[in-house]
């Protein structure tokens, strides 16, 4: 999903957005001055690596804001909707339509139908394993020297 949609947007020239709203994620889980900070110098101030084209009132709040010390958890809010939309807008319907998400989808389906049939053997494991359960319960392993013969056997063997 994540690496998906990061490889489309590199290749797109619109890496900028999606790196932004990640980075901006992590900052409102954890609004700490370092996170804040890296966010204005790599997508904010003028001339930045990554500079973003968002409203430039909002820039400046961010900006006024960073200068006072204020680093609330909505610090970034107005940016982070501004490139929410343009990446819904227009970023994430050609993802939609990319060599990316189709390998994506792909490599999940994949994934996917692995899981299922590990599931369908642990469950045929537990079957079998619940049958031999039953039969000890109704016939006492004492009363079966042959699988006790077996069973030694088959331990050595892997052994």
């Amino acid at each position: 999903g994540k690496q998906s949609i990061i490889r489309f947007a590199k290749r797109n020239y619109c890496y900028e957005l999606v790196s932004f709203y990640c980075d901006v994620e992590k900052y409102i889980s954890e609004p700490k001055e370092q996170n804040a900070r890296f966010i204005v110098d790599s997508y904010i101030i003028p001339d930045s690596p990554m500079e973003l084209n968002i409203d430039t009132n909002a820039k400046n709040d961010i900006l006024l804001k960073v200068t006072k010390k204020q680093f609330p958890a909505d610090l970034f809010q107005e940016g982070r909707d501004s490139v929410l939309m343009l990446i819904m807008d227009d970023t994430f319907p050609r993802y939609l339509n990319s060599e990316e998400f189709k390998d994506f989808v792909t490599s999940e389906k994949t994934e996917n139908q692995l899981l299922e049939e590990n599931r369908k053997r642990k469950n045929g494991i537990n079957r079998l394993f619940s049958a031999f359960v039953r039969q000890k319960e109704e016939k006492p392993i004492e009363e079966e020297p042959q699988l006790i013969s077996r069973l030694h056997r088959h331990r050595r063997s892997t052994s």
